[in-house]
């Protein structure tokens, strides 16, 4: 034990002793009626007072970035689904992967009883135009296949067999299977599957029949659709071994590479064809004969032989896949003969099956097509057409608007919207002060007062609820009619939003569809089919809403390009500059109301001709809530401010 303790002052203040529950040293006695627990206690709690400014200061502005994070989280969800009913054109905006108005849905019936999707699955894209067509399904595309038939007491069975052949489908690239003694039925299936995806043809067995000596399939089936398959001995026989016959028929079809029909097929030498029993004719070919002059020069003989020919693109590639076939009116049997190895160049001794038997069939508004795949999506702009069964029925179908999927969107928006002006509700609450007299924060309020807040809440109730300046309107009189009014919506006193009656947003949606859209998005509208309004600014000036502009390009006689805005009699300077053929018509700081707006011309203009259009933008409130909410969650730091510009407001 201390005897005593003495402080700077050389008072003796009392003695030290070790607390055997706390293990701690304390000052065992009062000294001049000062308890000097009770006074250490003191300074502790008066520093704690000291200090319990600050630290109400930490809490509540950590409780208020928490309450700000949340806030922008709910801008970011409503921001997500107004985007897709904006319609930007801004080039300082990303661009939406979905644009609900652009969307698109299909409506079909049958000339018969079967439902279309029976026949046909078909899909719309945003690039599809609304509209109707027709169609019929002939013929559904099939993959390849050539069966080889072995007699075999095993799979594994030494077949012995020596030599080599060719395989390929149109779109593979062909690859030599060699084959040597020792190598059993599994072990060639196994060396054309090690070349498949060079080959695109894929090989498999099965059991046909059990017994002392089996009979097994050797099958060859080409991985896409639409390809025959070429198979060609390389050395030995080793299809023949192999069981796959070249049979003979009324049509001989063969792949042949060429450029394209026009270009010179260098082949030099003698062609004789005909039928079984009949006569035949020749044709001498020379280095620059194409491939359609050959199928002419056959087809002027056909009187004769009763030998027709056609040739069709089995597949496009440098150089290109084409089959040539040659085909008897009478259903006898095709004979062939040549020097030079001509028929071999042709791919005529190696017989395939014919392109036109795997392809599907289509015809689509009267026209007759054909096409390697049973997807197709080349024949209707923006149209999938899914081919699954053949049908005498016709298919009628339209491209329609997918009014639904806007539907389903905005009530989405309406939710996320309500549930923004909750939290905000919620987190701005107020309540009397101790005197009655003023207003102060209630509890868990931590946005109260907070002027980013309000700010975003009073931009977003404004540029949603708003008018479109210049919409021209189809079902509605007054440009002054909201989207919200149409629709039967009404903003509520705590800011919400809420549906008036059950009928007026179904009606609105099924009648009123075009005038919602005018008054949602971004519009364009212009008279000069070689012009087009590439940008526009994401907030649109009040004034040059649906404002008739007119863009004026002019050449003088030695070239140069000069451009103008008007709006009336008012002229306004615009930048010009000319690439690949397009000019591009921008405003600039001499004109800065059209700042944002970029115009291109891609037709043709002399020199000194002039070029005009009329064009109107109107900007709708969903686009003013998207430009809103844009600003509002901008991460970029303000130069000036050294402050993150969406936040700048927050306080």
């Amino acid at each position: 034990m201390v005897n005593s303790v003495r402080s700077d002052y050389g008072m003796g203040i009392g003695k030290v002793v070790v607390d055997e529950d706390t293990n701690t040293a304390k000052i065992s006695q009062k000294v001049a009626g000062l308890d000097i627990d009770e006074y250490i206690y003191a300074v502790k709690e008066a520093r704690k007072t000291q200090e319990k400014p600050y630290q109400d200061k930490i809490d509540k502005n950590t409780k208020t970035l928490a309450a700000l994070s949340t806030f922008q989280t709910k801008l970011t969800a409503v921001q997500d689904l107004a985007q897709t009913m904006a319609n930007r054109i801004s080039s300082t905006q990303p661009k939406v992967a979905t644009n609900v108005f652009q969307q698109h849905a299909i409506t079909a019936t049958t000339s018969g009883s079967q439902n279309y999707t029976d026949i046909v699955n078909i899909s719309a894209s945003e690039s599809a135009f609304v509209g109707s067509f027709s169609m019929k399904v002939e013929q559904l595309a099939t993959s390849d296949m050539k069966k080889g038939t072995i007699n075999a007491a095993a799979l594994n069975e030494d077949r012995k067999i020596d030599g080599s052949f060719l395989i390929s489908a149109t779109s593979g690239s062909a690859k030599t299977i060699e084959i040597k003694s020792g190598m059993s039925l599994t072990d060639i299936k196994n060396a054309i599957n090690a070349v498949s995806t060079d080959t695109k043809v894929s090989a498999d067995i099965s059991l046909v029949s059990i017994g002392a000596i089996s009979t097994f399939e050797l099958k060859l089936k080409a991985q896409v659709s639409g390809e025959p398959i070429v198979l060609q001995d390389k050395s030995g026989t080793p299809l023949t071994d192999l069981g796959f016959s070249q049979t003979t028929s009324n049509k001989i079809c063969g792949i042949l590479e060429a450029t394209n029909e026009a270009t010179a097929l260098n082949l030099s030498g003698n062609l004789t064809f005909g039928i079984e029993g009949g006569t035949s004719e020749s044709i001498s070919l020379d280095t620059s004969m194409t491939l359609s002059q050959l199928i002419e020069k056959i087809n002027n003989k056909s009187g004769t032989t009763g030998v027709t020919a056609s040739y069709d693109l089995a597949y496009y590639s440098t150089p290109s896949k084409y089959q040539i076939k040659l085909e008897t009116t009478s259903g006898n049997i095709v004979t062939l003969s040549d020097t030079n190895g001509v028929a071999t160049t042709l791919g005529l001794t190696t017989p395939v099956t014919d392109f036109n038997d795997l392809c599907s069939k289509v015809t689509v508004d009267g026209t007759a097509y054909k096409k390697r795949s049973n997807t197709i999506s080349d024949i209707i702009t923006g149209v999938t057409l899914n081919l699954k069964s053949t049908s005498p029925a016709t298919v009628y179908g339209a491209v329609i608007e997918d009014k639904d999927q806007f539907a389903d969107q905005f009530i989405n928006f309406m939710k996320a919207y309500n549930e923004l002006i909750s939290f905000y509700n919620d987190q701005t609450k107020s309540k009397n002060s101790a005197d009655g007299k003023t207003m102060a924060a209630a509890e868990g309020a931590d946005l109260y007062g907070n002027n980013y807040a309000r700010d975003c809440i009073s931009k977003l109730k404004y540029a949603l609820t708003g008018g479109t300046s210049g919409a021209s309107l189809t079902t509605k009189e007054s440009s002054s009619t909201t989207a919200l009014s149409i629709m039967g919506i009404k903003l509520q006193l705590d800011g919400s939003l809420r549906f008036e009656n059950d009928t007026d947003f179904a009606n609105a949606i099924s009648n009123s569809y075009s005038d919602i859209k005018k008054l949602f998005t971004n519009t364009i509208n212009v008279s000069n089919s070689n012009f087009k309004v590439t940008d526009m600014p994401p907030k649109l000036p009040a004034s040059l809403g649906g404002q008739a502009i007119t863009v004026n390009i002019s050449k003088d006689l030695a070239g140069t390009a000069t451009a103008t805005f008007n709006i009336g009699t008012a002229v306004y300077p615009a930048s010009v500059t000319a690439n690949g053929g397009i000019i591009t018509v921008t405003g600039g700081k001499d004109s800065p109301l059209f700042q944002g707006i970029t115009v291109q011309f891609n037709g043709t203009l002399a020199d000194g001709d002039l070029a005009s259009t009329d064009i109107t933008l109107t900007q709708g409130s969903m686009a003013k809530v998207d430009n809103e909410l844009t600003n509002m969650l901008d991460e970029k730091v303000d130069p000036v401010t050294k402050k993150k510009r969406g936040a700048s407001l927050a306080k």
